[in-house]
C-alpha cells in the first residue's frame, strides 16, 4: 500500500540515489558534467532546504514530489516503480495541496511531457534554456483545478450528445439513415 508523508533528513540519501537513477534512465539527453552540477545542486542545495513529498510502500520510497507554493519543483519515481501510479499518486497529493499548479519540464524528456499531459497539464511558455543558460530547452506547463473539471464537463456533454444521436439514430427507419 502506497502513504505519502513528508520527507526527513533520514530520508535524503535515498531519495538522492532515486533521484539519481529516475535522471540516468529518463534524461539521455544530458552530458556527464551537467548531469555532475545538478546533482551537487539537488543533494546539496534541494534536499536539505525544501518541502519534499515521499510515497513510500513496504519496500521503502518509490517517488517523490518537491513543492514550493503552487509550483512543481521536481517529480521523481524510482524506474523500478514506473507506469505503476507512483506519479499519479503524487501528483493526486499535489492537487489536493493546490487548485493551480505550474512545472517546467525539460522538452528532450517526452515521458514527462506524456506523464503532465495525461494529468491535464497544459503548455504556458517554452524557452530554449534551462534556468542555468544550459542548452536544455524547457516547457512551462501548468493546470487548473476549474480547467480540469471543465475538460470533465465537456467530455460527459460530448458524450451524452454522442449517445442521443445514437439513440436517435436507432430510432430512424433504415432507409432514411442509408444516406
Amino acid at each position: 500500500m502506497l502513504s505519502i508523508r513528508p520527507s526527513t533528513f533520514d530520508d535524503r540519501d535515498v531519495l538522492f540515489g532515486l533521484w539519481r537513477d529516475s535522471v540516468v534512465a529518463t534524461h539521455d539527453f544530458l552530458m556527464e558534467e551537467d548531469f555532475e552540477y545538478y546533482a551537487h545542486l539537488f543533494r546539496e542545495h534541494y534536499l536539505p532546504n525544501f518541502p519534499v513529498w515521499t510515497a513510500v510502500d513496504q519496500d521503502g520510497p518509490a517517488g517523490f514530489i518537491g513543492l514550493t507554493g503552487q509550483s512543481i519543483d521536481t517529480l521523481f519515481v524510482a524506474p523500478s516503480r514506473f507506469r505503476q501510479g507512483v506519479g499519479r499518486a503524487l501528483m493526486a497529493h499535489a492537487k489536493g495541496l493546490a487548485p493551480r499548479l505550474r512545472v517546467q519540464v525539460n522538452e528532450q524528456n517526452p515521458r514527462a511531457i506524456d506523464f503532465y499531459a495525461s494529468e491535464g497539464f497544459q503548455p504556458v511558455g517554452r524557452t530554449p534554456t534551462d534556468d542555468n543558460g544550459r542548452p536544455y530547452p524547457i516547457l512551462y506547463l501548468a493546470w487548473t483545478a476549474e480547467e480540469t473539471l471543465d475538460m470533465h464537463v465537456a467530455s460527459a456533454v460530448r458524450a451524452y450528445a454522442w449517445s442521443d444521436r445514437a439513440a436517435s439514430a436507432a430510432a430512424e427507419p433504415r432507409a432514411a439513415r442509408a444516406c
